[in-house]
């Protein structure tokens, strides 16, 4: 495991490498091109490791002036180059879907420089007619839980944003509407949405992720807490990643990190098993530490940000959003284990309802893997066979066998 100095040091590296000339501009990958999403990662990336105070007033007000340009008067949404000028190479995200998703980002980056947009979030208005939202909330596809946890989050980010920077009262008991109806729609013997028969429980996790930060931002109370924690164990790879493959993928791993961590915090279930879980996926974490000093999303595999041709990076290179998340993740361990690359470093969360939020705590920490050893061992071994049957021949699929089995699951694919 690496030091705390050390991932510091990566951290600065990368933010270096991708920086374009002039305050808030930044690059989605070193050799990539420059997108609002990465000026908002990159933002949020210092304030998470305790850096960004260290910025002048000067080239704070110049970096807010540059997000702020990027907001479109008529409808509020914050759109940059990436989805106004780059190809789209996916249409399982649209244009206005992928405008709330930066706009979701935009604001939080917002918050920390202290100030507000620049016009009304007129898009997110509507929301406010409970009739409305009600007919929204009707057409939602559990078959798609993952994206639609993510459409879930966004409302009710931007009603809580509405009611507590714009002081739109109407705003709080349509939020108290919108977590009433998600209760009504959980699955009891998983602790999640959707799983009732339209989706599996990999993606009900990743999009119960989302919805679940509003939950926990507004004290709502979590049904099914139990359930939840052993939804996100069961899905854990032995190499510590999250998603259907080895390696793990920076958005299924924060999801599932997060749930844990926070469902530690407000429960006493199976916190060993928990503490275990966590010190697996902070080793797989670190393994994604490029040259480059950022964090790739996964192994062997081009990466497009929701399909965005701006946001584009190699395979094995590190990009701003996978980097930004990655740090988040590591923070959000560290929350319940004593990590020594996190250790020595002030780090913060997010401080508006957004992904990336979290309330800090005292907890005492649990110590690093020295009791998980052989896991830890086992996990790389596995990972480095899995990987090397990938590189000679581009297929993995006996391996993948091997560890289906021991985990008790059917290979997939």
């Amino acid at each position: 495991m690496i030091t705390s100095e050390y991932l510091l040091s990566s951290i600065n590296k990368y933010l270096q490498c991708t920086h374009i000339e002039g305050a808030g501009r930044y690059k989605s990958s070193v050799d990539g091109k420059e997108t609002l999403y990465a000026s908002c990662f990159a933002l949020m990336i210092m304030h998470f490791i305790g850096e960004f105070s260290e910025i002048s007033e000067k080239e704070k007000a110049e970096w807010a002036e540059y997000i702020l340009s990027h907001q479109d008067p008529e409808t509020g949404y914050f759109v940059g180059p990436e989805i106004s000028q780059g190809k789209l190479l996916s249409e399982a995200h649209s244009r206005d879907h992928l405008s709330m998703h930066l706009t979701a980002h935009v604001l939080p980056a917002l918050k920390i420089l202290g100030i507000k947009p620049k016009y009304s979030l007129k898009f997110a208005e509507k929301y406010l007619d409970i009739e409305y939202l009600d007919t929204w909330l009707c057409g939602i596809d559990w078959t798609s839980a993952w994206l639609e946890g993510n459409n879930l989050l966004f409302v009710g980010q931007f009603l809580i944003y509405l009611y507590e920077e714009y002081n739109i009262a109407e705003a709080r008991p349509v939020v108290d509407y919108l977590l009433n109806w998600l209760d009504t729609k959980i699955d009891s013997n998983t602790g999640l949405w959707g799983t009732e028969g339209c989706a599996d429980i990999a993606p009900a996790i990743y999009g119960a992720y989302h919805q679940l930060i509003l939950y926990y931002y507004l004290n709502h109370n979590i049904k099914y807490r139990e359930k939840i924690i052993d939804s996100v164990l069961s899905i854990q790879h032995i190499d510590g990643g999250f998603s259907n493959y080895f390696g793990g993928g920076s958005c299924e791993d924060v999801d599932c990190v997060d749930i844990l961590v926070n469902m530690y915090k407000i429960t006493n279930y199976k916190h060993n098993k928990i503490e275990t879980a966590l010190r697996k996926s902070a080793c797989n974490l670190i393994r994604k530490l490029t040259f480059e000093g950022g964090f790739y999303y996964k192994r062997n595999t081009e990466f497009y940000h929701m399909g965005m041709e701006y946001t584009y990076a190699p395979p094995q290179s590190a990009n701003m959003f996978s980097t930004w998340f990655t740090v988040h993740t590591l923070f959000l361990i560290s929350e319940v284990i004593d990590l020594p690359c996190t250790r020595n470093i002030n780090y913060n969360f997010n401080q508006a309802c957004s992904m990336g939020w979290h309330t800090k705590s005292g907890l005492n920490k649990a110590r690093f893997y020295w009791n998980d050893i052989p896991g830890v061992i086992a996990s790389t071994i596995l990972y480095k066979l899995y990987f090397e049957a990938v590189d000679i021949k581009d297929n993995c699929r006996p391996i993948n066998r091997i560890y289906n089995l021991i985990r008790g699951r059917h290979a997939q694919g």
